[in-house]
């Protein structure tokens, strides 16, 4: 009997409550970088806020001061701010380690005035945050202890660390109760940190209160799918799965009080250490892993005594080569990087934050019949009257191979008259990488080749092909669905480490609106000519095609489309063949059904810089 995906659009499961829109990297300082400049922009404009949360280290490296260890401290909030400001200019938000040592100044946390200095620096940075940014808006930030304590980052023991955490959480609380607080992020399953400080918020008592018992408002743990290594491996779902699945289970007998806390894997990532080479991380493989994750994640907290897993962040934001584990590709030497000539190319795991970020807020039952093959997940969501589903065919075995061939039967709904879009992270469609290595995969970062006139432009070429091919592509064009979609179910054939997003749509809405706050900023890139990567508020609605882009060179040329509904993402990169870039733009958005919206304002690149 073939594979069935038996989907009741009647009977939801709740909200999906899982957050999973969440990168992060180290250390701090790379976030006054163009290039981190540039990534966290892709991020922001991901279609229905894929991406939403960064996690990064050292945070607190970014401020400095005097009088840490007095009542009326100076801070000089200048660097962090910065940072802040370009995420929330971009529409993230921070999951705010409290790691760092301003000045470093604090040198032991069982000195009772370096802990009430520590206190001190936590509530005055918590006021910083508030004041700058609204409580509302810090609310909906997560904080977190130091990263990873149990290993060579954490300095002064797990006595000081108990110190450091009450410091943290007394601090927040100082200037907010409603401030979430949790940790520890531990690297090492059920170390000895992790425990002394579930023990701790059980039963301990508090460094400042004496109160019995410390608040935690989630456990935070890092478990993976593999440990370092230089060779080309497998990573393992079923380790990181068992793994954390012992982390709860331990939970459940030695600390039941805490098990209403969220658990959150925030470096939920296939492998320790970012920048071994795997060369899968430019692959739909890294993308096809993270969606699986997800969903087993999904059907562990279904289980009776699961938990509820409120987080799963990839720790991806890194800058750096095909093979490192980081959202794009980089190519530009170190020293050209600070010069904005880099070139930063999305990989397939990007494209999968813009495919969830379909997904609606509520969950549907899925029931998986006949003869289909094991590894087949399926999450199926809706948001408000569309139906978005996701179909996950995964493999932890890179050289796995194979393809599933299914129905998707839609229960409780009629489909006549509505319509389907599809998109996929798929070997079936190109990616950059197999795009560089069809060009002959020059080197990073380039050693050389911009001296080589010929080799110049066989790069720029292959620049090209890369950024044609680093979009979500669309499986075919939308269509109408009909009685025979009902009644047979909608075919799917998809094949091994892939992600399919079906969009699924009822008639009755409105075209797109108008496009607004159409901005720009410019980049040198790595050729000849200027880069202008194109900004503008993201349309709130599933329903998009895509965004069209149009460039007129003078006010007396024709419009040209650079972009015919090519991206879902509220961003377009457009390389100009000279430098200075000169002209104006517009864009407008194209719905499912074909319909555009009305152009945007025109936006013309100031004369004075043409």
């Amino acid at each position: 009997m073939p594979a069935a995906l038996n989907i009741r659009a009647d009977q939801t499961l709740g909200p999906l409550e899982m957050e999973w829109r969440s990168t992060g990297f180290t250390p701090a300082r790379l976030l006054l970088t163009p290039a981190m400049r540039q990534a966290l922009i892709l991020n922001g404009a991901v279609a229905n806020g894929g991406m939403r949360f960064f996690r990064i280290h050292y945070m607190l490296d970014l401020v400095s001061g005097e009088g840490f260890g007095t009542d009326d401290p100076v801070y000089n909030w200048s660097r962090l701010d910065e940072g802040l400001d370009l995420m929330h200019e971009n529409g993230l938000y921070p999951f705010f380690e409290l790691m760092g040592n301003p000045g470093d100044w604090w040198t032991d946390f069982e000195n009772p005035l370096q802990v009430h200095a520590w206190r001190r620096l936590i509530r005055d940075l918590a006021q910083h945050v508030v004041d700058r940014y609204g409580i509302e808006t810090v609310r909906e930030w997560y904080f977190e202890t130091w990263n990873e304590p149990d290993l060579k980052w954490w300095k002064w023991g797990v006595q000081g660390f108990l110190n450091y955490y009450d410091a943290c959480s007394e601090g927040l609380k100082d200037v907010d109760l409603n401030i979430r607080f949790g940790g520890p992020g531990t690297a090492e399953p059920r170390s000895e940190t992790f425990c002394e400080l579930m023990k701790h918020c059980d039963q301990g008592v508090n460094w400042f209160t004496g109160e019995r018992g410390v608040r935690i408002d989630f456990i935070s743990v890092h478990e993976k799918g593999g440990a370092w290594t230089d060779e080309l491996v497998d990573a393992s779902t079923t380790r990181l799965m068992n793994e954390s699945r012992a982390d709860w289970a331990w939970l459940r007998e030695h600390h039941p009080a805490l098990c209403d806390r969220p658990y959150i894997n925030n470096e939920c990532d296939p492998l320790v250490g970012w920048d071994r080479n795997q060369t899968w991380r430019a692959w739909p493989y890294h993308a096809s892993f993270a969606a699986n994750l997800m969903a087993e994640h999904l059907a562990w907290q279904d289980e009776a005594d699961g938990p509820t897993v409120s987080f799963l962040g990839n720790d991806h934001g890194f800058i750096g080569a095909f093979g490192q584990r980081g959202q794009f590709a980089c190519f530009g030497a170190d020293k050209d990087r600070d010069l904005g000539k880099f070139e930063l190319i999305k990989k397939p795991v990007f494209n999968l934050a813009t495919a969830l970020g379909l997904l609606g807020d509520e969950r549907l039952a899925v029931d998986i019949s006949g003869d289909a093959d094991p590894r087949l997940r399926c999450i199926a969501t809706r948001a408000g009257d569309q139906i978005a589903i996701a179909v996950i065919l995964h493999d932890d075995a890179v050289r796995a191979h194979g393809r599933e061939a299914c129905r998707l039967h839609l229960q409780g709904v009629d489909l006549k008259g509505w319509r389907l879009a599809q998109w996929a992270v798929s070997d079936d469609y190109p990616h950059p990488y197999n795009r560089w290595c069809e060009d002959g995969h020059f080197e990073f970062p380039e050693k050389g080749w911009s001296l080589d006139p010929g080799t110049q432009q066989r790069g720029m070429q292959t620049f090209v092909k890369m950024r044609e091919s680093e979009e979500l592509p669309m499986v075919h064009a939308p269509r109408d669905l009909n009685a025979e979609d009902s009644q047979s179910g909608i075919a799917l054939d998809i094949r091994v480490h892939a992600v399919h997003l079906l969009l699924l749509s009822p008639p009755g809405a409105s075209a797109p609106e108008a496009v607004t706050s159409l901005t720009y900023t410019r980049w040198p890139g790595r050729g000849p000519g200027e880069q202008v990567l194109l900004r503008w508020d993201p349309l709130k609605r599933r329903d998009l095609w895509g965004y069209e882009v149009a460039h007129r060179p003078s006010v007396d040329s024709d419009w040209q489309l650079l972009s015919d509904a090519g991206s879902l993402d509220a961003v377009w990169r457009h390389v100009h063949e000279t430098r200075p870039a000169q002209g104006s733009y517009r864009v407008r958005a194209r719905d499912i059904w074909g319909r555009c919206g009305p152009w945007s304002a025109v936006l013309e690149l100031p004369k004075a810089l043409c």
